[in-house]
Formats: structure tokens, sequence, C-alpha cells
């Protein structure tokens, strides 16, 4: 394809193909594509490496168009101006090759014979008798290390701008205000706390469904144990708090963890039952890729687990009882 340069804006998107390779992009394009009569806007990635088609076109144009596309088939269909538009594939063709790459070259008069693709893959040499070497950090790892340094980070040294501040792990210390990792709130922190309260979780129930109360469960002494370790584990950090008189009341699952560990569960399928069903329910794994679109870095940190900092209504707050051996 030939456009001038001076059309592409520059964009720091890295981008990483099937074969795991990071590539980076030149910067972005808007072109006029046009779809069987059909003319799209569409804004590409551009950049410099050999590849077997012109251009990519991904999720968000499929559901800008509303398209429906078919691997099966090899086709796509899509609506506009209330007709229907169905675009075929085209005839076979051979897939372009990397000149880089050794391959086996087809012999004259079988050039129309699609050929399939290979994967590159990177081989390490070791002398016999000797164990190959083993990866021991994850391409996640790798690339916070890359980045990390590609900024300027020295190990042994601060993450600050001038590489100061710690250089050793903090240590998680209990805290009376629900700030972990050590942190100090001030008045404007205190404040903001206090504000994020109002902002709680709804439980509502249907009125024809009256509370129901499980009667308690027995367990072993070690589970029992265990359960007590991990509900006072809670209730030392005011996730929970102790009630005398309940309206609902379930009881809790003990499920053992891989690490011979147990998670307390508890068993609200009673009041499940007795709530609507949300119609929207949390976005599909691939909706959550395509917002992390044209973004540098992801952060996979949950705030150990800090969604409990999202209070229960008050009101509602007594439907979640459960009771403990």
């Amino acid at each position: 394809m030939e456009f001038g340069t001076e059309r592409i804006r520059r964009h720091n998107v890295c981008v990483r193909a099937f074969d795991s390779i990071k590539r980076d992009t030149i910067g972005e394009i808007d072109l006029i594509l046009t779809i069987n009569l059909v003319d799209f806007e569409v804004t590409f990635q551009v950049l410099d490496t050999y590849t077997s088609y012109n251009f990519l076109l991904g999720r968000p144009w499929i559901h800008a168009a509303g398209a429906v596309p078919s691997t099966l088939h090899h086709m796509v269909k899509f609506e506009h101006e209330d007709q229907k538009i169905v675009v075929h594939e085209e005839d076979e063709q051979s897939i372009y090759q990397d000149l880089l790459v050794l391959c086996l070259k087809a012999s004259e008069g079988s050039e129309h014979i699609v050929h399939q693709a290979f994967e590159v893959v990177v081989v390490d040499q070791c002398e016999e008798g000797n164990p190959c070497p083993q990866p021991f950090l994850s391409n996640a790892s790798i690339m916070v290390a890359k980045e990390m340094i590609k900024h300027g980070y020295k190990p042994g040294k601060g993450l600050g701008t001038s590489l100061q501040g710690i250089t050793k792990l903090i240590t998680l210390a209990a805290s009376k205000k629900f700030f972990g990792m050590g942190f100090q709130p001030t008045a404007v922190d205190d404040k903001w706390a206090d504000e994020q309260k109002n902002n709680v979780h709804k439980l509502p129930t249907y009125p024809e469904y009256p509370p129901v109360q499980q009667k308690q469960r027995k367990f072993k002494t070690d589970i029992s144990d265990k359960i007590k370790e991990e509900v006072t584990k809670q209730l030392k950090a005011r996730v929970i708090r102790v009630v005398r008189y309940t309206t609902w009341l379930a009881n809790v699952l003990p499920v053992p963890k891989k690490d011979r560990k147990t998670r307390v569960c508890v068993d609200y399928r009673d009041l499940n039952k007795a709530s609507p069903k949300d119609n929207f329910p949390l976005p599909n794994i691939h909706i959550l890729g395509d917002t992390c679109a044209k973004h540098e870095i992801q952060s996979f940190v949950d705030c150990y687990a800090g969604y409990h900092q999202v209070l229960m209504d008050e009101e509602d707050a007594g439907k979640t009882a459960f009771t403990t051996p």
C-alpha cells in the first residue's frame, strides 16, 4: 500500500504477534476502507514487518459495523441501510514467506497449492549430558523488568526518579483504617475514605421469599480451628462484625486450596434464590482486553483483594449474616 508517511501519527504501542515476538509500531493512521460499496473510517496501527496481508481488521471494526464473521464459511455479514452485505473470501493464495527464514520451495506447477504457515521457535543448544536451561521468569515478569530498566531502573536501587527509596519489600502491617502496605493516611485520606462509604452494595430480595435461617453445621475439630482462624483474621481487619439477632442466616463452607490452606466460603444459595438476577453481568474477557488497547502497561495488582472496601448497605447487611461452629 502506498500513502504519504506524513499521515502517520506517532503512537507508542507494542504489538505481540502469534510468535510472541515484541514489535513496536511506527504509529497509527486513519484510512477510508471500502467494503462492498460501504465506506468505513478505520484507525490502523502501522508496523514495518513481513506479512502475508496488507492490514488486519479486529474487533473494534467488527463491533462498529455490527458484523458477524464466520471462519467456518470464510465470509463476513453485516447490515447497511436495511440491506444485508455479504463479503466472501478470495481465491486461495499461497502464504507470503519471510525471506530471512529458510523454507521449502514449491515445485513448478504447484503454485496454486495453499502452503501451511509454520511457527518460528527459538532453540537453545546445550552439551550432551548437561541439563537444558529452563526459564525461571514468566513472560510478564520479563516484560516488567525490561520496562523498568528501559526507564532507568538499576538493580539494588530504589524506584524513585533519582533511584532513591526503599530497596526491600514492605511487610504487610495491620491497619485500623483499611490502609495496607504500611501506608500512613493523612486527614485528606481519611476524608476520602469516609466519602467512599456512601458507595455501598445493595442486596434487594423478592418480598414473596421469606428469610431462611440454615441449621448450624458441625465440622471436625481441625476444620473448626481453621475456620476460627480465618474468621478471627477478618474480624481483626474489620471486614466483618458480630451480630446477635438475625433474619437471614447461612453456614460457612470450608474449601481446601492447593497450598493446603483452607478458604472459608459462605453458603448464600438460599439468598441467591431470593435475589433478582443481574441483567448486566461482568464483561467478557475479550471486552476487558479491548479496553487495554493502545495502553503501554496494564496493572494486574488487585490491591490485596481490596474489593471488600465497598461496604454493604446497612439495610441489607443483615441478609449476609453467617454462623460459625
